[in-house]
Parts: structure tokens; C-alpha cells; sequence
């Protein structure tokens, strides 16, 4: 049967209008893509992380998107995320081959490079011509000490093609600088740069390697790179602030400042770069310099509030407390929204540390009228409820915050305390567990745990607690105090000496081994093994006040009079 006129053309309408929806849909899903690729090049996460969620929105399972947003997260140094994202791409498309490179990039980071070599034999398995991939399967090589091998796999790559590859060229300029080899290093950038010229990767790691160079003809030449990559992204505030420090290290103060200005004049209505330039001038001008310099923002943009908080921390740092409370007041009484509730957080802060409990209690009260999630009241009435003796009203607080910061070490403390004090101390072990759980690398929180685990006489599970922080931040000279302290508890001060021994050994140019191992030999009435320490510390660090000190108090202590003249 034939469709009559009308209904033909009625028809024929329909399926345009079908066609037009779904091109229109393709159209804004490629557009979406293409526009966060490109903020991805130009490391403008923000802007390149709207438009992963614009098209996530329209198509939740479009695995290029989950790809860009790993790239995107690998650039903000947030590898978790990263990991997660990359592998996403790949459930949804299991022949994603970039996506499973950078699966493989992040196992080799996470010092897992078995599953690293897996994922890249998977990739090499369906293209054994990748060039992502050998350039990661090259970078195993280094992490596993073939260095030579490593250069000569990137060479190869860099040979095969017409362009040099962007990543390969990074690595072997990586393994050059590692050697020493920092012309070889920035020529193997400059090869690349040839066919790219305008790649801010490339860019930005040929002013990296020149500005730490080691020759001034090569440090030199970080400016220009620095020029052209911000040439390429004006947006890019690293980058602004990179070359700043450039002239910093090079104590020509004048042309740094000169940069943070530009960097301000490329975009103005960046707060946080003014608040950079702002930085520069309280460390390098002084706090009057910057004072002036704080006002006269703050009357250009009066409605910054960002530029008013800077000037209460510089206030803070200038040791004028009533100034700061001041401007905190003014941030109050000019704004009701979330500007106007951590100005008055941070005025409570301010009334609790001096005892003005009442009007802490009142803007505390404020805050979470208005937003009753909001951390900081929350941790602070706790920390109140806790001086109260309200221990059952302090745990509701911080459990609160802690839904909302979870593996905070300050939370996470607070809780454990308000638990113990409610009675609960088997409560307050799986609060701080957790905590290690959600964060295991955070040395705070492994100490909270050992601090607790130490209270109950559990003093082995407590000294692996203690080496695990150890292990995550190795220059933590807390943990190594909190180790020297459980050795004590155990009547064990030849294993207490060992442990300062082996920071000073581990770090043989850092003074505060020698301090911690002299103090530790003053405790001990060893009092010439002090001196030796202390000896030591001050030709480490001559300026630094504090082994000198700790050498007059023992001898005047002893009575050596002539000794500490």
C-alpha cells in the first residue's frame, strides 16, 4: 500500500528530524571530545574535565571519554583516579590500546612491574609496533637497572619514526639526566621539539632539565623554552610559576617578579595567580611591600574574597592577629554565602585558641545553622563537646565530618579520642584502621595507629605501624622519635640509639639526626657523645640556633662555665 501525499511528506519529516537528533548527538559527543583532548594538551585540567563530564552526560559509556579523564587525572598527579578511569576505557572497549597503556604506566609508577609487563604484552599482542607501549616496556628496563638497554630501545623508537615520539623522547632525556648527562638530555628534547614545536610537554621538560642544568650556558636557555610554552598556554599557571622560580633560584628577583606580573596580566581575573605574585612580594619585598600591594588588589576587585583571605594569612605571618580578625569580620559581614561561613570558621579558630569559648561557640553555631555539613565547624564543636566533657556529642560531630573527609589524620585522631573517652576503645581502633585503610601511605595516620596500638601493650603490631610510616616518608623525623620512644617503653634504649643512628646514617647531610642522637646521649647522661652530636649538627647547619643551644644548656647543666663561653 502506498503512503498518500500528506502522510509521505509527514513521514519523510519524522526520519529528518530522527536523523538530525541523532548527528546533532554524534556532533556534540566528537565536539566534547575533541575540546578535552585539547585542553589536555594545553594542561588546562579544569576546563578539559567539563567537557568529559558534558559528554559522559549524553553517552555514560563512551570509553574515550573515561580515557581523557585517566590523562586528565594522570596530569593532576591523582594516580588512584587515573588508574581507575584507564581501566573503565578498557572495560567498556576492551581494544583500547591507550587506555591499556596507561593501565600499564601506572602499575610501573605503583612499583608493580609485572602487571605492567602483562598489560604491555596484551597491547603488543594486537599491535607489536606501539609506540606507547615500547616506550613504557623500555622504561621497565630502566626500573629494573638496564639503563643501556633502556637507551637503546628509545633510540630505536626514535629512529623508526618520521616525527620523534613525545613520550620516548621524554624518556630517554629522563635517562640522560639521570646519568648526568644534561646536554644530552636537552639536545634529545630539542630533536623532538623540531617536529613538535609547539608540544607544551616537550616545552615544559626542556625548561625543566635547563633550569636545573648545572652549566650556565644550558640554564640559560630555560627562558626561552619557558616563553614558548607559556606562549602556548597563558592559562597554564604552573607553568608562570615554573619560570618564576627559575629567576629565583638565580636570585635575579627582578625578572621573576616581572614573570608573576605577566602571568597576571595573561589572565587578571585569576585570583590565585595575584596571590602568587602577592607571595613573592611578602618573601622577597617584605610584609610592608606586600601589605600595600594586598590593599590595592583588594580595592581593584573588592568582591574577591580570595584576595582578602590572603591578606588575613599575611596578617597572620606578620604577627598581627587584630588585623587579620578584622578583615575576617569584613569577609562576615559583607557575605552570607560560603565565603562569609569560613571567614567565620576561621574567626571561631581564632576565639577557641584564645579562650573565647562563648563567641567561638556562637559562630560555630552560625556556620552549621547554614550548612550543617559544613567540616571545619564540625571538627571544631567537636573539638569543644571533647573540652566539655561531651564525649558521646563530640563522636556524632566527627563522625560527621569524617563521612565527608574520610582519612583525615586530624578527624580520624579526634574521633579515636572522643571514642575513648565515651568508653569505646575498641571503637577507636577500627576508626584509625579505617583511616590507614582509605590512606595507607600517610605516615600521620600510621602513627595514630601505633600510638594506640603501643597503649595496649601491643608493641610489635605498633613497631610495624611505626616502620610502614617509615617506609611512606622516609625524611619523617617523627616516626623516627615515635620509634626511639617504643624502645624506651621496653626498657630497650640500645635499640632506641640504633634507630637515630640510622637516620643520621641514611641522611649524612641533614643536621637533625646529629640534634635527635645528641639529645638522646644527654638523656642517657652521656654527656660527651652529646657534645660530639651537637659538634656535628652545627657544622652541618652553622647558622641554625638550635644545636648550639642544646651544646650551652648541657655545659652550663654540668657546670662547664669556660666550656659554653
Amino acid at each position: 500500500m502506498k503512503l498518500k501525499h500528506p502522510l509521505l511528506v509527514l513521514a519523510c519529516c519524522a526520519a529528518l528530524v530522527l536523523l538530525s537528533a541523532c548527528s546533532s548527538k554524534a556532533d556534540r559527543l566528537q565536539s566534547g571530545l575533541d575540546k578535552g583532548a585539547e585542553f589536555v594538551r594545553l594542561a588546562d585540567w579544569d576546563k578539559a574535565n567539563v567537557e568529559v563530564r558534558n559528554v559522559l552526560q549524553i553517552d555514560p559509556k563512551n570509553a574515550q571519554a573515561y580515557f581523557i579523564a585517566g590523562q586528565i587525572a594522570e596530569g593532576k598527579r591523582e594516580v588512584q583516579r587515573a588508574f581507575g578511569s584507564y581501566n573503565k576505557a578498557v572495560e567498556l572497549q576492551p581494544g583500547h590500546l591507550e587506555a591499556k597503556v596507561g593501565v600499564a604506566r601506572i602499575y610501573l609508577l605503583a612499583g608493580q612491574p609485572d602487571k605492567s609487563e602483562e598489560t604491555l604484552t596484551e597491547v603488543l599482542g594486537a599491535d607489536p609496533r606501539h609506540v606507547g607501549a615500547r616506550t613504557i616496556r623500555a622504561a621497565l628496563a630502566a626500573s629494573k637497572g638496564d639503563v643501556a638497554g633502556a637507551v637503546a630501545q628509545a633510540k630505536v623508537l626514535i629512529a623508526e619514526q618520521q616525527a620523534a615520539p613525545v613520550d620516548a623522547s621524554m624518556l630517554l632525556a629522563g635517562l640522560y639526566a639521570n646519568q648526568g648527562d644534561e646536554a644530552a638530555a636537552l639536545a634529545a628534547i630539542e630533536a623532538a621539539l623540531k617536529g613538535q614545536p609547539k608540544n607544551l610537554s616537550l616545552l615544559r621538560v626542556a625548561a625543566q632539565i635547563a633550569g636545573s642544568a648545572s652549566a650556565p650556558s644550558l640554564q640559560d636557555k630555560a627562558v626561552a623554552f619557558y616563553q614558548r610554552a607559556t606562549e602556548q598556554a597563558p592559562k597554564n599557571i604552573e607553568l608562570w610559576n615554573a619560570w618564576a622560580v627559575h629567576h629565583g633560584r638565580r636570585k635575579e628577583l627582578d625578572r621573576a617578579e616581572a614573570v608573576l606580573r605577566a602571568s597576571v596580566r595573561a589572565q587578571p581575573d585569576d585570583s590565585q595567580r595575584t596571590l602568587a605574585l602577592l607571595g613573592f612580594l611578602t618573601a622577597q619585598r617584605g610584609h610592608e611591600v606586600a601589605e600595600k600591594a594586598f590593599l590595592a588588589a583588594v580595592e581593584d576587585r573588592p568582591r574577591d574574597t580570595t584576595l582578602r583571605f590572603g591578606l588575613v594569612n599575611l596578617y597572620r605571618a606578620a604577627e598581627r592577629p587584630a588585623d587579620a580578625r578584622r578583615v575576617l569580620q569584613e569577609v562576615i559581614d559583607s557575605n552570607k554565602d560560603a565565603p562569609g561561613l569560613l571567614a567565620r570558621n576561621q574567626l571561631a579558630a581564632d576565639h577557641w585558641s584564645r579562650g573565647r569559648v562563648e563567641q567561638a561557640r556562637t559562630l560555630v553555631g552560625e556556620v552549621l545553622a547554614a550548612s550543617p555539613r559544613d567540616g571545619a565547624a564540625l571538627v571544631l564543636r567537636g573539638r569543644m563537646l571533647l573540652a566539655d566533657g561531651d564525649a558521646r556529642g563530640a563522636v556524632i560531630d566527627l563522625r560527621a565530618a569524617a563521612r565527608d573527609q574520610p582519612g583525615s589524620p586530624e578527624i580520624a585522631g579526634l574521633l579515636a579520642q572522643a571514642h575513648r573517652r565515651a568508653g569505646e576503645p575498641q571503637l577507636a581502633r577500627e576508626v584509625l584502621s579505617e583511616a590507614v585503610k582509605f590512606k595507607p601511605d600517610n605516615p600521620e595516620l600510621r602513627l595514630l595507629l601505633a600510638a594506640d596500638l603501643a597503649d595496649t601493650k601491643d608493641f610489635k603490631a605498633a613497631g610495624a605501624e611505626i616502620d610502614n610510616a617509615i617506609k611512606a616518608a622516609p625524611r619523617n623525623l617523627r616516626a623516627y622519635d615515635v620509634k626511639a620512644q617504643l624502645a624506651l617503653v621496653q626498657k630497650d634504649p640500645a635499640s632506641a640509639e640504633k634507630v637515630f643512628v640510622a637516620y643520621k646514617t641514611q641522611f649524612p647531610s641533614e643536621p637533625a639526626g646529629f640534634l635527635r642522637l645528641g639529645q638522646f646521649y644527654a638523656d642517657q647522661k652521656k654527656y660527651d657523645a652529646a657534645l660530639k652530636e651537637y659538634d656535628a649538627a652545627s657544622r652541618l647547619a652553622p647558622q641554625a640556633p638550635g644545636p648550639m643551644l642544646s651544646a650551652i644548656g648541657l655545659l652550663i647543666g654540668q657546670r662547664r662555665f669556660d666550656d659554653a663561653n
